[in-house]
């Protein structure tokens, strides 16, 4: 028995983004070994979801960005993110320092575990991520979305990295969808922690399974 998860989403009222945004790209980080983990966490599931408030705002984002860049998209790398993955995630990192970077799955979970968060980035018009200072799922200083200034005085990011990230901050503030102080490539509309209750958490409540 395995989880469905694409069904599983749907059940829960999330959606497909490619089916609400056609143009997006969708390169789910965690469905290949390309990630912080090395393996990979998402063997059937290659479609993103994201509750509706996340879908409508995201759109309006990418229309923009279209409207001040014709040619440039929107890169998912991940959405909703069940919590049976993110406790595998924090066991790797727990008690080391990048523990700072991955929400515990055992109080509340984080917002990708509920559908409320979205790692994204943007592709030029040819077809090539926008340098944004460091990889996606990079741990350190680099990635700081709170330090833009100090890294780019002190070399650390480079001005094309510097001002690529301000564009980014800005169509995505545009529908008050805002970046954690620790990864440029998160982003969310609600954020206190509180508001994760007006949402159910993804596994704490009936799976859909199919047999294989």
């Amino acid at each position: 028995m395995v989880i469905n998860y694409e069904e599983y989403f749907e059940q829960a009222g999330l959606v497909d983004i490619q089916t609400a945004i056609p143009d997006v790209v969708v390169d789910l980080k965690y469905a290949t070994a390309d990630n912080f983990m090395g393996e990979i966490l998402y063997p059937d599931l290659r479609k993103a979801y994201l509750l509706p408030h996340m879908i409508s705002r995201l759109a309006r984002v990418h229309a923009r960005l279209q409207e001040l860049k014709p040619g440039y998209r929107l890169v998912i790398y991940d959405a909703a993110r069940p919590l049976s993955i993110q406790r595998r995630m924090f066991e790797r990192v727990r008690g080391t320092p990048q523990e700072q970077y991955v929400a515990n799955p055992y109080n509340e979970g984080g917002f990708h575990n509920y559908g409320m968060a979205v790692d994204l980035s943007i592709l030029g018009s040819d077809g090539v991520a926008l340098d944004m200072g460091s990889p996606y799922d990079f741990f350190g200083e680099e990635a700081h979305t709170v330090d833009d200034d100090y890294l780019l005085k002190t070399g650390r990011i480079s001005e094309a990295a510097y001002h690529n990230r301000r564009f980014l901050y800005a169509v995505m503030r545009e529908q008050e969808l805002y970046p954690l102080p620790n990864e440029w490539w998160h982003y969310q509309h609600y954020v206190q922690e509180s508001d994760k209750k007006r949402f159910k958490i993804l596994d704490h409540y009936c799976p859909v399974k199919v047999d294989k």
